[in-house]
């Protein structure tokens, strides 16, 4: 799957999805999600490159902490047999918003 498809289908969430970050002042209120390519997998040996996995860090930005949220983004993945991991969850005190990360492997 290419980037441009994967963030199709993040839009298929219904929430304003947004490439890499907002410009200063321009973020909308929560939900939203935020996706990044980030250092691509590469499977190599025998000293040549087999093939790459496009790594996207997925950000679900939302307010309060909310599961059903949370379970509609990773039935999406499932659904597309899009293989991630969480990667961290954490709360921005000074914006008072709560992140959950995820990576996903886009093969």
């Amino acid at each position: 799957m290419e980037l441009h498809e994967f963030a199709s289908l993040l839009t298929q969430t219904d929430l304003l999805v947004q490439y890499h970050s907002f410009k200063k002042g321009d973020a909308p209120n929560p939900p939203y999600i935020v996706y990044t390519a980030i250092k691509p997998e590469t499977v190599r040996g025998d000293n040549e490159r087999y093939y790459q996995i496009d790594t996207v860090l997925v950000e679900l930005v939302t307010d309060l902490k909310d599961l059903d949220l949370e379970r509609i983004l990773e039935s999406l993945f499932d659904e597309n047999k899009l293989f991630y991991e969480i990667e961290d969850e954490s709360h921005i005190e000074t914006e008072e918003l709560f992140v959950k990360s995820y990576l996903v492997y886009l093969y």
